[in-house]
């Protein structure tokens, strides 16, 4: 979080784009790791639960719980072209799943939408924050620290996660796409929720928003398209299990609206929606246990 606010100031750029660029990367590379390693190991379903779990995690679990501490404003100008490519990622994903699959086509689709995200963002990231001369050098050692060091141990922790997963189902007696949609979804996004959590201490609403649309956004966009051209390369198309297309993608669908569209309009973060999310949250997790 400090490193975060840290580049914010050494480069100007407002921390919204913050949070939902560089932050975000940084958020998702372990589920990035996680998904291509189970991939290149057989584990299929454990790979698209994790992408789509950490994204329904995100917004059901880890944004509820940051609405529920209290009502926020966020700059929703700067958030609006945010929301639009989550929405089109969210769209494209809805659609490329229906047959059951991601191919490599649809993989580089989905990736491309990532790069013209980031392009867009980067051009558009305006001048409304100046940067900071004092202290350059501590900044830049904040910088350094929190996002080198730091992803050195995510990296490694994501490692441990993977490799015990598999274990996991085998011993809980439940499939490894239900585990990646809950308990790996969760224990990857828990570099968001560190996220949020210093977003309250600091008081800026912008920065954990922007993360959780920009880590949605890499999962929809770079993480899905990464597993669909390195699973098409590995020897098939990326396939979709029944839960996801049926349960995880429509919660997703309702808990992104819920999240963003009164944010877009009223640009603020309620209470009722953090509400409207657990509830939704735990509607989820009882339907993939019965159902």
């Amino acid at each position: 979080m400090r490193s975060a606010l840290a580049l914010s100031r050494l480069s100007g750029i407002p921390t919204v784009v913050v949070g939902a660029t560089f932050v975000s990367l940084a958020t998702t590379l372990p589920e990035i790791v996680i998904s291509i390693y189970a991939i290149l190991t057989q584990h299929e379903g454990l790979a698209v639960g994790n992408a789509v779990g950490g994204m329904l995690v995100s917004f059901s679990l880890i944004f509820a719980l940051y609405a529920v501490l209290g009502t926020r404003p966020v700059t929703r100008d700067k958030l609006f072209l945010k929301s639009v490519f989550l929405f089109l990622s969210i769209g494209l994903v809805v659609i490329f799943s229906m047959d059951g699959r991601i191919s490599m086509w649809e993989g580089f689709i989905l990736g491309g939408i990532y790069f013209a995200y980031i392009a867009l963002t980067s051009k558009g990231r305006g001048t409304t924050q100046a940067p900071v001369e004092s202290h350059p050098t501590e900044t830049k050692r904040q910088v350094f620290s929190g996002f080198l060091i730091g992803q050195l141990l995510l990296l490694f922790g994501a490692f441990l996660l993977v490799q015990n997963s598999e274990r996991l189902a085998i011993d809980l007696g439940i499939s490894e796409t239900i585990v990646g949609l809950t308990l790996v979804a969760v224990g990857t996004s828990m570099p968001e929720l560190v996220t949020v959590v210093g977003s309250v201490r600091h008081k800026s609403g912008d920065l954990a928003i922007g993360n959780i649309v920009g880590s949605n956004i890499i999962n929809a966009t770079l993480l899905l398209g990464l597993c669909g051209v390195v699973g098409a390369m590995h020897g098939a198309p990326l396939a979709i299990a029944p839960t996801t297309l049926f349960i995880a993608i429509p919660a997703l669908v309702i808990a992104s609206l819920v999240a963003l569209v009164p944010i877009l309009i009223k640009g603020r973060v309620f209470r009722a929606q953090g509400i409207v999310l657990l509830a939704l949250f735990a509607i989820y997790i009882v339907a993939l246990i019965f159902i």
